[in-house]
């Protein structure tokens, strides 16, 4: 006489595209625990997504152990598996070692299940986050600036970015405010206008990307993390200056087999300056952008100097705050404090007869 887990695995043995029946799936921690030693993918899924359901939390052991075979594994069906592993450790709570589940992190299917993994330990997994976030920033927010061809990719490293910045900066993790100082060089903006002229503001806007990925057959229903900033009623994993909300969905798949994976992110996407301010306990916002009236060049080359001189004094309260909260060392700080302030200058008058005369180089 068969036991009931020799019918499971049987079944599962069945043409890929038919599924289990439900009312099969084993329900003992056991036999779920047996099934995620399985060398077959469907079953190592079928099994997660049974202890999911279930919720007992002593499965967190086996679910670990069914990660190292799977994690270099390429193709959907490892990664769709990997998805189902790691969202069954995240309903049991489970922490895992970062070894398990870093190298994930940018898989189409389970990388932003992976990296809440991650980020659910974020003091544990501080050296891990943070060399994350030195591999990916600024890059990331640079291929998802205004005008640039939108890649879904490089959208889901900046969310992930802004979510590890939060982490970090509420953990004032050494290092920190001093990578983002070297990415951060307190960049004067002038447009120059004429008198009376209507300066326009340009506004940010929420920009929704997708790709479609194949769904493979005779697996359960696909969960999706989708990382996005936080909103009303969200479920907020990363609070901080730039908040993070996560939600769990089900994927809905068309009919042609494929899961269209969409990205949402406010664009433009911000410079570190937000986790520099909260290290610092400094809530005022750099004065980094200005419009000048042109009316002659030596007003105008004055402004200009008042308008840097107030953004150089601005970066030296930032920097002495950073290092009387023990974010930065005082070398670096007096260091970065004789930087040079960078001018772009966008020249909107109407009249642009007369030249605008260049502004001074250094400081």
């Amino acid at each position: 006489m068969r036991t009931a887990w020799t019918s499971w695995v049987l079944l599962l043995g069945i043409a890929a595209a038919q599924e289990p029946d439900p009312a099969a799936l084993p329900r003992e921690p056991k036999a779920i625990a047996a099934a995620l030693a399985s060398t077959d993918p469907r079953t190592i899924a079928w099994a997660a997504h049974a202890a999911r359901e279930l919720g007992d939390k002593s499965l967190g052991t086996a679910l670990q152990k069914a990660l190292p075979p799977l994690r270099d594994e390429p193709g959907p069906m490892a990664s769709c598996v990997r998805l189902f592993v790691f969202d069954a450790l995240l309903g049991l709570g489970t922490k895992v070692p970062p070894a398990d589940v870093l190298p994930c992190v940018d898989d189409d299917y389970a990388g932003d299940a992976a990296f809440l993994l991650l980020a659910g330990s974020p003091r544990t997994n501080e050296p891990e986050l943070l060399e994350l976030f030195r591999r990916d920033w600024p890059a990331a927010t640079e291929a998802t600036a205004p005008g640039v061809r939108r890649d879904p990719r490089a959208q889901r490293r900046t969310l992930r970015c802004h979510a590890i910045g939060n982490l970090l900066a509420a953990q004032c993790t050494p290092g920190f405010a001093g990578f983002l100082l070297e990415h951060e060089p307190f960049e004067l903006s002038v447009k120059v206008t004429t008198p009376g002229a209507r300066v326009q503001q340009s506004a940010s806007a929420r920009v929704i990307t997708g790709r479609a990925f194949p769904v493979p057959e005779g697996l359960p229903p696909l969960v999706d993390y989708e990382l996005g900033p936080a909103g009303a009623g969200d479920e907020v994993v990363a609070p901080g200056p730039i908040p993070i909300a996560a939600a769990r969905r089900q994927v809905t798949a068309s009919r042609q087999g494929f899961w269209l994976k969409k990205v949402r992110i406010d664009d433009p996407p911000p410079s570190g300056v937000p986790w520099l301010q909260a290290l610092a306990r400094q809530p005022q916002s750099p004065p980094s952008r200005v419009a000048i009236d042109f009316r002659d060049a030596a007003g105008y080359l004055r402004e200009l100097a008042a308008a840097r001189e107030a953004l150089r004094e601005y970066r030296a309260r930032l920097l002495q705050a950073l290092v009387q909260e023990r974010a930065l060392g005082e070398s670096n700080a007096a260091r970065l404090r004789h930087a040079p302030v960078p001018v772009q200058v966008d020249d909107a008058r109407t009249d642009q007869a007369t030249p605008l005369p260049t502004p001074p180089e250094g400081r």
